[in-house]
């Protein structure tokens, strides 16, 4: 039978890989905020050339 301490350990291997898990999705909702940024960037910027010619 598991007693208190395997447990615990299970539960902090538990939020560590829940951890990881919410590390990896923010980091990739990260990236692809910035590439959506970046080609919101560009985007404008050809606008307004193209505006200007």
């Amino acid at each position: 039978m598991l007693d208190e301490r395997d447990l615990q350990h299970v539960s902090n291997l538990d939020y560590f890989i829940y951890d990881s898990i919410i590390f990896w999705i923010l980091s990739f909702l990260y990236f692809q905020l910035k590439n959506k940024l970046k080609r919101l960037n560009h985007f404008k910027q050809h606008k307004t050339k193209i505006n200007n010619e």
